[in-house]
């Protein structure tokens, strides 16, 4: 994606650069980016006039691809917060959840990780076995539960990873327990809105319904996201983000907290429906750089 625009100095014109890509995209383009957390503890939102500080389809439902194992990474938590060293027992991952896509366990001959182990690897590599395998022992219910908790109220995990007719033909008939949304001729039963991802982020950094100890290791592999395509790509090697990515061939999803000198701002920025995901890929690499530029400004100033 090629783009001769000066490079945006403001929100403002960081929002009419998102409208332009939006624009020119073979698919859709959601946004939002608030701020939770700097010295004066300003929330989810700008301080100057209470709203986001960029909002684009914040509350439109998204093709969620491997960004909706946020989700399930807080739900495993809240299970287990009071009693984390349980995390450390071994769990064997069963043949059925050892499907490939993303990942290292469906290469391994028998592999029996730790529960913190598939918690790990479902994020940082985004080990689609690790996450089937949480999905079964938490249960789409938990799942589901914990999300309501939070207020996520457009976020659904409707089916396991690279559980498609695509995948697999004995799936053609599959149907979930919610009608799957569409994008440019493209259905997805998992789903998210911007807003939520921003909602559950805010969470992990404000720590308002766990346990420290709990938030700290849920952080650990978000910190080492092995996914760097997307808004680390022009930043800084040394730039501080917490992050999870997400690719099918028609989505891209990038979400995350980002911290510049002390001030954090919680991200998403997801793309769907898409002909080409490079394009996807590269337009939320540019906005990403663009938030670090502002926030770099900022605190400059």
């Amino acid at each position: 994606m090629t783009d001769s625009r000066p490079e945006p100095k403001t929100w403002a014109e960081l929002r009419s650069t998102a409208e332009q890509i939006d624009e020119g995209l073979d698919g859709r383009l959601g946004v939002v980016v608030c701020d939770v957390g700097t010295d004066s503890d300003s929330g989810l939102t700008d301080d100057s006039n209470g709203e986001p500080l960029l909002s684009i389809r914040s509350r439109d439902r998204f093709g969620a691809a491997s960004i909706v194992k946020l989700p399930i990474l807080y739900a495993l938590y809240r299970t287990y917060d009071g009693r984390l060293e349980a995390l450390d027992r071994p769990h064997q991952i069963a043949p059925e959840n050892r499907v490939g896509g993303s990942g290292l366990f469906h290469l391994l001959a028998d592999p029996t990780p730790t529960v913190e182990d598939l918690a790990t690897a479902m994020i940082s590599v985004s080990d689609n076995a690790a996450t089937n395998e949480l999905i079964d022992h938490l249960g789409f219910d938990d799942i589901a539960a914990a999300a309501a908790d939070l207020g996520l109220e457009g976020t659904h995990l409707g089916r396991k990873m690279m559980q498609t007719p695509a995948v697999d033909p004995s799936l053609s008939g599959f149907e979930t327990d919610a009608s799957p949304i569409e994008s440019n001729g493209h259905r997805y039963v998992n789903w998210v809105t911007p807003l939520d991802c921003v909602v559950l982020l805010s969470d992990i950094h404000r720590e308002r319904t766990l346990s420290s100890a709990a938030y700290e290791q849920l952080s650990r592999p978000l910190a080492h996201q092995h996914d760097g395509s997307m808004v680390p790509r022009y930043l800084p090697p040394d730039a501080e983000i917490r992050h999870k990515t997400g690719n099918l061939p028609s989505v891209a999803a990038d979400t995350g907290l980002l911290t510049v000198d002390g001030r954090t701002v919680a991200y998403a920025i997801c793309c769907d429906g898409l002909e080409r995901r490079g394009e996807g890929v590269d337009a939320i690499a540019k906005l990403g750089a663009g938030v670090y530029r502002i926030l770099e400004r900022r605190t400059e100033t």
